[in-house]
């Protein structure tokens, strides 16, 4: 079998930018990653996820600053921030930020950040998609702090997590100081958990004229970057729906937009194709609910949640229809075969 060639991407511009604001130049960052200058506006743009990882260890010992994780986003002017954070800067509230910047945060990294409702809490946890390495602390504390800045500057006020829960063992302090909350550490996961009452805070820069314009060019090209070429009309409807469940059930008039298209056209060719919207909503919830549930460490009324289900006891009947047995037997059984 052929080895899988590791996907690229192109570096975010809002890092090269945050560590010029650290005093490091680009080619002194290369130099020490043991990378190519022609990264930095060059022939060659792009890196893999492994040779990104080199990049923020060079910063991290170039630096010598063990809060320069925690403060890079905060370092940036608005205009320097990358397109998930200028959408969610200019949202209605935190909670509508936070999920923005989720939304297109695979438009700059293969870096996905994941949400999580439980107890009146809201876990954000980022992983990297299709990568057999984790990703350095100083890189962690970025995505983490990312968050905690888009608050405090969208809110201009001091927000805070309820705790934060990280994988290493100690050298915390710098994390205490910034947070101002609990840390814990030797954790199973990098996790940062918001009170889901914070997440009412309004927005000072809310511009809905802006997020107007914003919105259908980032989500055209979420479309085009997630979509291989040539797939089906089906094929598309059922990745944008994967997209969107997290607490809500998305109609066929948000996906046609979403599609930059007619509600009529789209039900036209979905059709075509044989077949319905409603039924491509059950198979997004039946994947997406096959790949939580692999998951040991989410609850069942989490991945509720997530399918877009009001309350767990739908999820349990919707599933049940699916599969003839419960969302936890069927956990049970697959975790008994692995």
């Amino acid at each position: 079998m052929a080895a899988r060639t590791p996907s690229t991407f192109k570096v975010p511009a809002a890092f090269w930018s945050g560590a010029e604001k650290l005093g490091l130049s680009p080619a002194a960052v290369l130099s020490r990653a043991q990378l190519p200058v022609t990264l930095y506006r060059g022939d060659r743009s792009s890196v893999t996820a492994t040779e990104y990882f080199r990049l923020w260890r060079a910063v991290d010992e170039l630096a010598e600053d063990p809060t320069a994780g925690l403060h890079f986003a905060g370092r940036l002017e608005i205009g320097q921030l990358s397109p998930s954070r200028v959408a969610g800067f200019h949202a209605r509230n935190y909670g509508d930020a936070i999920n923005r910047m989720a939304r297109y945060k695979l438009l700059c990294t293969p870096e996905e950040m994941r949400l999580r409702e439980s107890k009146g809490e809201i876990t954000v946890e980022f992983a990297w998609k299709d990568v057999g390495e984790e990703p350095p602390p100083i890189l962690t504390d970025a995505s983490l702090g990312a968050v905690i800045d888009l608050g405090r500057r969208g809110t201009q006020t001091a927000v805070r997590p309820k705790r934060v829960e990280l994988r290493r063992s100690a050298g915390v302090r710098a994390h205490e100081a910034y947070f101002k909350c609990p840390i814990t550490t030797r954790a199973p996961r990098n996790l940062l958990v918001l009170d889901r009452a914070d997440l009412e805070l309004p927005f000072v820069a809310y511009n809905e004229e802006l997020l107007a314009m914003l919105q259908p060019s980032l989500d055209r090209a979420l479309v085009a970057k997630g979509q291989p070429r040539g797939s089906t009309t089906s094929e598309q409807v059922k990745w944008i729906l994967k997209g969107l469940l997290a607490g809500s059930t998305p109609d066929v008039a948000r996906v046609a937009r979403e599609l930059g298209v007619s509600e009529r056209t789209l039900q036209r060719r979905i059709r075509d194709e044989k077949g319905s919207f409603r039924d491509l909503l059950q198979n997004a919830r039946l994947e997406l609910a096959h790949r939580y549930l692999l998951d040991p460490s989410m609850e069942i009324k989490e991945v509720a949640f997530l399918l877009g289900y009001e309350d767990a006891n739908s999820f349990y009947r919707a599933f049940h229809s699916w599969e003839g047995r419960s969302p936890a037997e069927w956990r049970t059984r697959r975790q008994s075969k692995n």
